[in-house]
């Protein structure tokens, strides 16, 4: 495991940790598969990661993987990262067992595939979780399909299964009634458009031919 990083006490709010699962970027998209080559997906999946860990940076954060070439990125890079278990529940899991062992109070489970991800746009998670009478929250921030749960923060003592899938946004609102948590969904442009389906390349400004090209020049002599 690679340290933690160390600078997230410097936002007014909760100790919060931020956890990004990465399941892998070699075989990751596979719903891209369509419009782009194995390598172009590799290279997207990078480009959004470090996306989405470049806008977590003012908090403690971990990436939650078991890729290899996710672990050789993050070792790299710098980031710090824990084993993925085998699945989006698991590694959310572990990803709050591991702010648990920061004496992290909160926890954001983060996609990794959100191109539009600010910090400021997690500032606003963890400002709405730190509002006096939210402290209990689940905070949600749905997709743009209204079915998946790109954000999500909870308290880390809270007994909430994660159930990450089709229709997660609101599996995700009838845990958190079950377990009486105060729930907030937020609208947050930044944190809600993902890159899920071929249609989602061109409306988030990503160009085909551009990552064709960087493809097809790394294959050049």
């Amino acid at each position: 495991m690679h340290p933690a990083t160390t600078d997230a006490d410097i936002l007014p709010s909760i100790p919060t940790g931020i956890v990004i699962p990465i399941r892998a970027f070699t075989d990751g998209m596979a719903r891209l598969s369509s419009v782009l080559s194995p390598n172009q997906r590799a290279d997207l999946g990078r480009d959004l990661a470090g996306r989405v860990i470049d806008a977590a940076s003012n908090f403690k954060y971990v990436v939650v993987t078991s890729a290899p070439e996710v672990i050789e990125w993050c070792e790299e890079i710098g980031h710090p990262w824990i084993v993925d278990p085998g699945s989006l529940n698991a590694s959310a899991n572990s990803g709050r067992e591991w702010c648990i062992s920061q004496g992290l109070e909160r926890v954001i489970i983060a996609h990794a595939d959100l191109p539009g991800a600010t910090k400021d746009a997690f500032e606003q998670v963890a400002r709405c979780e730190a509002a006096e009478n939210q402290r209990n929250a689940c905070v949600i921030v749905a997709c743009h399909r209204n079915d998946g749960t790109p954000v999500m923060g909870i308290p880390v003592d809270a007994e909430f299964g994660f159930a990450y899938g089709p229709g997660s946004f609101q599996l995700h609102l009838e845990v958190a009634r079950n377990c009486g948590l105060e729930i907030q969904v937020l609208t947050i442009p930044e944190l809600a458009y993902d890159i899920d389906m071929p249609e989602d390349l061109s409306a988030l400004g990503y160009s085909v031919s551009s990552v064709s090209d960087r493809d097809n020049s790394e294959e050049t002599p």
